[in-house]
């Protein structure tokens, strides 16, 4: 099974709706519509895809500095 870049589904190699070969790397992708995402925007979805894990992190310590600003505000 292999991720989709632009929605996350994973699917079969085999059943993909296509793929598309960018920098070197193929990509697979479940229907039509997340294709042609992935062609208008191809930086976005590598860049989502490798920086989840940091990306949750960083809105976490946001939100909690957020709140501490409001406490002393208050």
């Amino acid at each position: 099974m292999i991720k989709d870049p632009v929605c996350g589904m994973y699917i079969n190699e085999e059943e993909s709706a296509g793929s598309i070969i960018y920098q070197g790397k193929k990509y697979f992708f479940c229907a039509p519509g997340c294709k042609l995402s992935f062609v208008i925007s191809p930086q976005k979805y590598i860049q989502q895809s490798s920086s989840d894990i940091s990306a949750t992190a960083g809105t976490n310590d946001l939100s909690n500095t957020e709140k501490e600003n409001d406490h002393e505000n208050n």
